[in-house]
């Protein structure tokens, strides 16, 4: 219903104003926009225009947005795993961002597309009521943290909910190299698994599915226990999904380079439980000392303070917030950071990482 009502919304729209023509042609200046502004960690502009070209509902929940250059050139090559940073107004006027991998055939070069889950708050909430055809986007170039293997190795692709969106894309790279793989599909249901239909159809044999309202539930121990010891495991999901897979890993003496996965967000849960106790961050450049109690990470503690700082990812999978300890002992808690750059050259990432004492850091 909200989609059909949208459609006569849209259709009212084009009866009284001339119908676009071909949106790829038309010049970002000429479509309503949506800037990326400033935010206190960077004074870099965007600067890949994007224009909205397509939308399709998925799922109940799931809607994906089809996007192409505005000047109509080609897109920039990306490697299966690639994200957009796409820029968000959210309902208070804040201006963000939000990670949204690129789902669609990491050799197309005419359109990228992402696809948004709904939670009915934040980011989320904001695409579905915000964005339309013929709306312009500025956005950063692509970025990858989570890159496929460029081996012959055999792949695991396991997916929950709309963790499929990287997935989705590292299947079709793996098909197109002819490199054995299996994906394994979890979700509430069938109908709210987003691409679950096509999937079926152009894989028949590679995927597993499991809805739980048909009580099919994954087996992690057994699907790991299963593959041979060259197999490289993908993940991307849920926290509780991603932590099982490491710890059934770990059971098995799987080794730790065979499991590559991303993260949507910090596990705010544990990440609460392990800043419990007060510390006190002071930032050596800037000469400020704040005080945390656990509630935020030391990175949203450091922009609260105005201190200027880059970060892409907050989910510890990037480096870009890493930053050097100065004094006092960090608790890592990241996916990206060396043990050498841990250890040797004092590094942590600020967005997940804190200590339980007092601690000075190089910002």
């Amino acid at each position: 219903a909200p989609i059909l009502a949208e459609n006569e919304k849209l259709k009212a729209q084009q009866a009284s104003s001339k119908p676009l023509k071909d949106v790829t042609k038309i010049q970002p200046k000429s479509i309503e926009k949506i800037i990326l502004k400033a935010d206190a960690q960077t004074t870099e502009q965007a600067d890949l225009s994007l224009v909205i070209t397509g939308i399709r509902q998925l799922t109940p929940r799931v809607r994906a947005y089809e996007l192409r250059r505005a000047d109509g050139q080609p897109l920039p090559s990306i490697q299966a795993g690639a994200h957009l940073n796409i820029p968000v107004q959210l309902d208070n006027g804040q201006q963000t961002h939000r990670h949204y991998s690129i789902c669609s055939n990491p050799k197309r070069t005419d359109a990228y597309e992402i696809a948004v889950l709904n939670t009915g708050k934040g980011a989320s909430l904001a695409i579905h009521n915000t964005l339309q055809l013929g709306q312009a986007i500025n956005c950063d170039y692509p970025a990858n943290y989570f890159q496929l293997n460029n081996k012959k190795n055999p792949a695991v692709l396991i997916a929950a909910g709309i963790g499929i969106t990287p997935i989705k894309s590292m299947a079709q790279a793996l098909e197109c190299r002819n490199n054995k793989w299996h994906m394994h599909y979890a979700g509430q249901s069938l109908k709210e698994m987003a691409f679950q239909d096509r999937l079926q159809r152009a894989y028949t044999n590679k995927i597993s599915f499991y809805a739980k309202d048909k009580n099919s539930r994954m087996d992690i121990a057994k699907i790991l226990s299963q593959e041979n010891p060259n197999t490289v495991f993908y993940v991307c999901g849920p926290n509780r999904l991603i932590e099982d897979v490491v710890a059934q890993a770990s059971k098995q003496g799987i080794d730790k380079s065979r499991i590559v996965y991303e993260r949507f967000k910090q596990p705010i849960t544990d990440h609460k439980k392990h800043l419990a106790s007060p510390i006190q961050v002071t930032f050596s450049k800037s000469g400020k000392t704040v005080s945390m109690d656990g509630q935020k990470s030391i990175l949203d503690a450091a922009i609260d303070a105005g201190i200027s700082t880059n970060f892409s990812c907050k989910t510890g999978q990037c480096k870009t917030c890493a930053v050097k300890v100065i004094k006092g002992h960090a608790e890592h808690r990241d996916d990206c950071l060396s043990e050498h750059e841990q250890k040797k050259q004092k590094l942590m990432c600020p967005c997940v990482s804190s200590s339980q004492k007092n601690i000075t850091l190089d910002m």
